[in-house]
C-alpha cells in the first residue's frame, strides 16, 4: 500500500498535505510508529527525511494519510536544540527508535544521537558531542562528553526509553546511552575491521548496521 510520497518517483520538499500522495521527500530513511497512544488507528508514523535534513509524520488515522513538518528546518543542515521544534535545525537524520515518550534518532555526519519529547516538544541532544567524531565513553553535560563517530542504528532496551543501543559503525563498535545521565558505553568492538567472538570489549565486529527494538 502507498502511503505517502510522490507517484511519479520526484524528490524534493512539499509538506503540510491532506493526502499522503501529494508529499515529497529526498531519500526518506528511517521509520517508526508513535507507540505514545493507544490503537494502531490513532497511531503516527515518523519518517526520518534524510536529505531535506527534517523527520516528518504521517497521520495514518486519516484516510489520505496527511503529512506534516515534526522536526527540523527544511533544507537547512547543522545543529541546534530547541524548545521550538521547527526552530531545532538537524543533519541528515537517518535511524529512527520510538519509546511511550520520545522519539529517537541518528544523525551520523555530526556524530550525535538527538530526542524530541512527544509531551513537551523539546528538541535535545542525548549521546555524543555535535561535530566531534571519536569513541571516548563518558557521561554528557548538555551536548555530551562521550563521543561517537558513525551512529547509525538505534534500538531501545525498554519501551520507556530509559537505555538506547547504537552502531557505531565505522567504528566496529555498538554503544549504549543512557537517556537521563547521557552517559556513552562501548558495549562491544573495537576499531578494528573484523568479525569474531571473543570475552567483553575483545569482541570485533565490522560495521555494525541496524537494529529492531529489544524487548
Amino acid at each position: 500500500t502507498h502511503v505517502a510520497g510522490s507517484l511519479s518517483n520526484v524528490s524534493g520538499y512539499a509538506d503540510n498535505v491532506e493526502s499522503g500522495v501529494d508529499a515529497v521527500f529526498d531519500e526518506p530513511f528511517g521509520v517508526a510508529v508513535d507507540i505514545s497512544t493507544p490503537g494502531m488507528s490513532s497511531r503516527r508514523l515518523f519518517v526520518a527525511d534524510t536529505k531535506n535534513h527534517v523527520i516528518r509524520s504521517i497521520d495514518l488515522s486519516h484516510p489520505l494519510h496527511s503529512v506534516k513538518l515534526l522536526v527540523g528546518t527544511p533544507a537547512t543542515g547543522g545543529h541546534a536544540d530547541s524548545s521550538d521544534p521547527l526552530s531545532a535545525v538537524l543533519t541528515s537524520p537517518y535511524h529512527l527508535a520510538a519509546s511511550t515518550t520520545h522519539l529517537y534518532w541518528t544523525e551520523p555526519t555530526t556524530f550525535v544521537v538527538r530526542s524530541f519529547s512527544l509531551s513537551s516538544s523539546i528538541v535535545a541532544t542525548v549521546g555524543g558531542t555535535p561535530f566531534v567524531e571519536g569513541s571516548s565513553d563518558g557521561t554528557g553535560s548538555s551536548s555530551g562528553s562521550g563521543t561517537l563517530f558513525d551512529p547509525r542504528g538505534i534500538s531501545l532496551r525498554t519501551e520507556d526509553g530509559t537505555v538506547l543501543y547504537v552502531t557505531d559503525s565505522s567504528r566496529h563498535r555498538l554503544r549504549s546511552i543512557d537517556t537521563a545521565t547521557k552517559e556513552v558505553k562501548t558495549i562491544t568492538g573495537t576499531s578494528w575491521r573484523n568479525a569474531s567472538d571473543s570475552s567483553e570489549f575483545e569482541h570485533q565486529l565490522y560495521n555494525p548496521g541496524f537494529y529492531d527494538n529489544i524487548d
